[in-house]
């Protein structure tokens, strides 16, 4: 099983319900410069939820509440493989190429390994007006081939400001979102700490 880490997307244009969408959004431009920094450690603490779609394929959302201090107005998500499906909360989502991505939101300095990048944003100009509100919920929901249990994300307020303009060129925080253990998991790990305390208990008793 793999555990996914930071990830840039590999297309230049993308297929979404049908339509295709240029490159755009906060982090595209040149890949250039040193990578993914963050300003500071993540306020938000994204889960990840797996379903499987069959054939080694599975639809994956990570989803969130905005505990920081601003609106959140850029979420990133970084992936080892390229979703062919994806959609989000936010009003726009992209896959963006590494060869067409900003060096802010480039986060191969990371993991070397990642390809795609799916960034959900509230639109232009930049830094937008509005954002995920403090208190919202947000997420993202992709399709992919391969079964991972985190994924590397990153996200913008409008008080650290695009990455690309901003004099520090760091985005807000970087983090992992990890999986949810099913309910099912849940009841199997409750049966089997019963059963070691039930076998304890004999083993007292046998001595």
């Amino acid at each position: 099983m793999k555990s996914l880490e930071v990830v840039v997307l590999s297309a230049a244009l993308i297929i979404m319900a049908g339509t295709t969408q240029a490159q755009t959004g906060p982090g595209a431009g040149v890949a250039d410069g040193d990578g993914v920094v963050a300003l500071g450690p993540s306020m938000i603490s994204p889960t990840l939820s797996t379903v499987s779609l069959g054939s080694g394929n599975y639809q994956y959302t990570v989803s969130f509440q905005n505990t920081d201090n601003s609106q959140i107005w850029d979420f990133l998500l970084w992936t080892e493989g390229t979703p062919f499906s994806f959609s989000s909360t936010f009003p726009s989502i992209v896959d963006l190429s590494l060869s067409s991505i900003y060096a802010q939101y480039n986060a191969q300095n990371i993991n070397p390994l990642l390809t795609d990048n799916l960034e959900a944003y509230y639109g232009g100009p930049f830094p937008p007006p509005a954002g995920l509100a403090i208190g919202g919920s947000g997420s993202v929901t992709f399709d992919l081939s391969g079964l991972y249990t985190s994924f590397l994300y990153g996200y913008e307020d409008l008080n650290s400001g695009w990455a690309n303009s901003n004099p520090s060129g760091d985005i807000a925080a970087i983090g992992y979102a990890t999986a949810v253990p099913e309910p099912s998991t849940w009841a199997l790990l409750a049966m089997g700490i019963g059963t070691l305390i039930v076998g304890l208990r004999l083993r007292r008793r046998s001595s």
